[in-house]
């Protein structure tokens, strides 16, 4: 019997993404989510998170908890990104906890291993990229990798020794999203993120997507947005 062939990477990637991100759509939305996490402060804090699509061209995404703020946003041709507070990074982690598929353009194919896996009973098609063990640890520093269900929806992802699980999936605009997602260091949950809300965006203003003085090249990050 002869090897199994996959997809390729770029192939998981872009199914996931488009049955996964309502992002990936044609539907304008705004979506909703509240998080919980530990703050620099030392206590464990509410967060807010929303994210506001028109297109691929005009979108905003943030961040927020206690005093700290994190934003992105996209008008046209320029990219714009706010961060402060001393929450921030934790906040940049939720965006892209909220979207991790890396952008097609960031990658190299053959770095990619693809092979099947079964995760708590579900059938998986893993997507690994960095070092992994023989006893299959995964190396927390440079290991990726992106877990896919046989419908092609992203369950489960690992990065910078970060893992998160995704479940509870609703269909919104043909998309089936994640209602919740588990961010896990080391077995234990660091944040727990619960979509509240998503519907139709309606009228948006055209300034919403600016953030001027925040003027942001998308580099060295393998983030779409």
């Amino acid at each position: 019997m002869g090897a199994e062939t996959f997809d390729s990477a770029r192939d998981y990637f872009e199914r996931g993404r488009h049955v996964s991100f309502p992002a990936a759509g044609n539907v304008s939305y705004v979506l909703r989510a509240t998080f919980q996490a530990s703050a620099a402060a030392g206590t464990v804090e509410d967060g807010q998170y929303v994210d506001t699509w028109k297109s691929d061209e005009e979108w905003r995404r943030e961040a927020t908890i206690g005093k700290s703020r994190y934003v992105r946003a996209r008008h046209g041709e320029t990219r714009c990104e706010l961060s402060e507070g001393p929450d921030a990074p934790l906040l940049r982690l939720v965006l892209k906890a909220m979207e991790p598929i890396p952008a097609i353009d960031t990658f190299v194919e053959s770095d990619w291993r693809i092979k099947r896996e079964t995760l708590d009973g579900v059938k998986t098609i893993r997507v690994l990229a960095g070092y992994e063990s023989p006893d299959g640890t995964l190396d927390p520093e440079h290991a990726r990798g992106y877990w896919f269900d046989e419908r092609g929806e992203l369950v489960k992802t690992f990065f910078s020794g970060i893992e998160t699980r995704r479940s509870e999936f609703d269909e919104f605009g043909g998309v089936e999203i994640a209602r919740k997602i588990k961010v896990m260091r080391d077995g234990a949950v660091e944040i727990l993120i619960s979509v509240t809300q998503i519907s139709p965006a309606g009228t948006i203003p055209a300034d919403a997507f600016d953030l001027p003085g925040h003027e942001w090249n998308r580099a060295f990050t393998d983030e779409v947005r």
